[in-house]
Formats: structure tokens, sequence, C-alpha cells
């Protein structure tokens, strides 16, 4: 059933989820900022990671409500944990 806390972050929009489609596209739910974007990298951040989507011709479209899309030939997916306190 979850405690207390875990209903206040999910109704927060605390979650974000990644869903691959194909190996040329990503949408990524819950996007906080956009940290770096070129041709081979995309880095964003969410509430709970910072998020790498490494690629070739890489590039950004469907910008609604903290909703990226990632277009390109997609190689590969980091996540890194944000430390606690980090700001946004």
């Amino acid at each position: 059933m979850g405690s207390i806390r875990e209903k206040l972050i999910n109704a927060a929009g605390a979650y974000s989820f990644i869903t691959v489609t194909s190996d040329s596209k990503v949408l990524v739910e819950g996007c906080q900022q956009i940290i770096e974007c070129t041709e081979i990298l995309v880095r964003l951040r969410t509430n709970r990671f910072e998020v790498e989507v490494w690629g070739r011709d890489l590039f950004l479209t469907s910008f609604t409500n903290s909703s990226i899309e990632i277009n390109g030939r997609i190689v590969s997916i980091n996540l890194e944990r944000r430390k606690r306190g980090e700001s946004k």
C-alpha cells in the first residue's frame, strides 16, 4: 500500500519515467531541466536522477509539461542518482 511519504512523493510528481520505444526514440517524463544537448549526448535532470542518452544525430522534440522526446540513433542510456540536497 505504501507509506504516507511515498504517497505524497508520488502525488507531487517526484517520479520520472523513461520509455524506450526503439533504438531511435526515447521519451523522458518528469524532466526538470535540460543540462546539455548535442548531436551525441543529451543530459537531463529529473527529481532523483541525472539521465544521459548517448547516440548519433540526437535531437529533442515534443516538449510538453516536463516530458521530452529524444530522437536519433540511441546507443546507450545512463542513470546517475542525484545526491540528496543537490540543487534543482
